[in-house]
């Protein structure tokens, strides 16, 4: 993981860069993609005035790619999107159904904030496939990211939190609060326990309101690329990788991946 700091600029990247060094042992797949979506965040934000934004978003290419050089014959999600997506959101809903259950238990606690508010961040990154969630993941991100606001705020001023989807209004926008109480919270893991006893997550998502639908889609089966020898996406992924060095004026980098790419696509 790498421990250049994360500068003002890119401050938005934070979270998904600490999820991802929580989850660098129990979850490979998602901690990998946490970190490719937050390099995709930095791009965009192309702040070329910062040298250290520059520095961070190249070492963190390096990194991810390192790794799957690594690990792409072990890890099926490394070379299939398809793959990847069902599992990262399957980790999203893990976390969101241990956070939902014992907050419907009257067990609202900093625990339960982060597990809220990590799923939230997770089903963020599965924007990296594709730029519209359903519906339904919509309602779990939105409902886990007020959840996290909402707990914070009861226990911050000393009010018992309303278990479940109790309808309250309020001012959502803590982005920054919650990024910084999320570093002062213990470690997420896979398999989150609470401090009342173990949190089971369930096979099938909890209830969030009587609103919003509560059964999964099935996967889409209108992604899946023809087979072929030459892996495109990760061609097109070394080509954004360049471009965004050429952003920093940085010739050497963009070389070496736009190598890489074409490597890729005429050995293959």
């Amino acid at each position: 993981m790498s421990t250049t700091p994360v500068p003002p600029p890119l401050k938005s990247l934070q979270p998904f860069l600490k999820i991802a060094s929580e989850l660098q042992k129990s979850d490979l797949l998602t901690s990998y993609y946490c970190k490719v979506y937050a390099i995709s965040l930095g791009v965009k934000i192309n702040d070329k005035s910062d040298p250290r934004s520059k520095q961070l978003l190249i070492s963190l290419m390096d990194e991810v790619e390192a790794f799957k050089r690594e690990n792409k014959g072990n890890l099926e999600g490394l070379t299939n999107d398809v793959v990847a997506e069902s599992h990262i959101e399957s980790m999203a809903i893990k976390l969101f159904n241990a956070a939902d259950k014992a907050d419907r238990a009257g067990q609202a606690n900093p625990n339960v904030i982060k597990l809220f508010y990590t799923s939230a961040k997770i089903f963020e990154v599965l924007g990296y496939f594709k730029e519209e969630y359903s519906e339904y993941i919509k309602a779990m991100f939105k409902y886990a990211a007020w959840k996290a606001t909402y707990i914070s705020k009861c226990l911050k001023s000393g009010t018992v939190p309303v278990p479940g989807p109790a309808a309250v209004k309020g001012d959502t926008d803590e982005e920054d609060e919650l990024n910084a109480l999320l570093a002062q919270l213990p470690c997420v893991n896979s398999e989150p326990q609470s401090s009342g006893g173990g949190i089971q997550a369930q096979s099938k998502p909890v209830g969030i309101a009587a609103t919003n639908p509560v059964i999964a889609p099935s996967p889409s089966s209108s992604r899946a690329k023809p087979k072929s020898n030459v892996d495109f996406d990760e061609a097109a992924k070394l080509c954004k990788y360049a471009q965004s060095a050429l952003t920093y004026e940085d010739s050497a980098t963009a070389v070496k991946y736009l190598k890489e790419a074409l490597a890729m696509l005429t050995t293959s």
